[in-house]
C-alpha cells in the first residue's frame, strides 16, 4: 500500500471520529431559571440567554393559537427552574433545547396540547416521543 493511500485512510478515520464527536447529542441536563416567555417556543433564561424549544414549531405572533401557546408556557414554566438538554445553538445564538420540569417534557406537552407542530432537522433520542405526542 502506498504512503498516500495510508494517509488518506487515516484522514478518513480521523474525520469520521471528529464528526461523530461534534454531532453526538449531549444528554446532560442543566438547571436554568425562566425569566420571561417570548413566544410559544422561545423563552429567555437567566443570564439573558434565549432558548428555542427543539423539535417543534409553535405559531408565530399574530397567527392562530400563538396566544394559546404563549399562555401555556407562561402558566407552566415562567419564573420556574427548568432542566434543559441542549445539543447546541442556532444561527440566532439561541440554545436549542428540550425543556423539562421533573419528568415532564414540556416540548412534548406543547405538541400534545396541539399548540405546535413537529419540526426536526435531525432526529434525536426524543423524536419518537414528540412524534407520538403530536399525533395524540
Amino acid at each position: 500500500m502506498k504512503i498516500q493511500q495510508i494517509i488518506v485512510i487515516i484522514l478518513i478515520i480521523v474525520s469520521g471520529v471528529f464528526y461523530f464527536h461534534l454531532t453526538e447529542a449531549d444528554s446532560e441536563r442543566e438547571i436554568r431559571k425562566v425569566i420571561r416567555i417570548l413566544d410559544g417556543d422561545t423563552v429567555e433564561l437567566d443570564g439573558a440567554q434565549k432558548t428555542r424549544f427543539l423539535g417543534l414549531n409553535a405559531p408565530e405572533t399574530s397567527m392562530d393559537l400563538s396566544e394559546d401557546a404563549t399562555k401555556f408556557l407562561e402558566d407552566t414554566i415562567e419564573g420556574e427552574l427548568i432542566e434543559i438538554e441542549s445539543p447546541g445553538i442556532d444561527k440566532y445564538d439561541r440554545l436549542l433545547s428540550h425543556v423539562f420540569i421533573g419528568e415532564r417534557h414540556i416540548n412534548e406537552e406543547i405538541l400534545r396540547q396541539g399548540l405546535g407542530a413537529l419540526y426536526y432537522y435531525e432526529k434525536d433520542e426524543h423524536y419518537d416521543s414528540l412524534k407520538e405526542a403530536e399525533e395524540f
